[in-house]
């Protein structure tokens, strides 16, 4: 073999093990992702409790308001929540073994289902009255 053939074989070699290098510290490089499902920022939640859904990839926990909770091994969550009286939040932040954190917070609106019965009974009220 020449010392040009070497020498290619080398450049290859080194290359392979740089892109492989790479490719496994590609979580490292990117950290942790997330999405939440539900509820949708700005949503109106009528009823007494609603769930937040979501996934992520390549973390080692999901935090919700400051509580760890549970991972699927598909990288799923979901938790129950008592609806809030007006307006609400809450942050789930997610943490890779490295220690890198994402967050996201999401803004949402409580209704009390009383509030609702009542405001269409008055509805119901109003229209029967002006039909008479």
């Amino acid at each position: 073999m020449g010392r040009r053939t070497q020498l290619l074989v080398a450049a290859l070699l080194v290359l392979v093990t740089v892109g492989y290098g790479v490719f496994q510290a590609r979580s490292y490089l990117t950290g942790p992702s997330l999405q939440i499902l539900e509820p949708k920022n700005g949503a109106t939640i009528t009823a007494p409790t609603y769930t937040v859904r979501g996934t992520t990839d390549r973390a080692a926990h999901v935090r919700l308001g400051g509580r760890t909770i549970p991972i699927d091994p598909k990288g799923a969550f979901r938790e129950k929540l008592v609806t809030p009286d007006g307006f609400g939040t809450f942050e789930v932040a997610v943490t890779d073994r490295f220690g890198r954190t994402v967050r996201e917070r999401i803004e949402l609106y409580g209704v009390a289902p009383e509030f609702l019965a009542a405001t269409s009974s008055e509805a119901t009220t109003t229209r029967k009255a002006e039909t008479e």
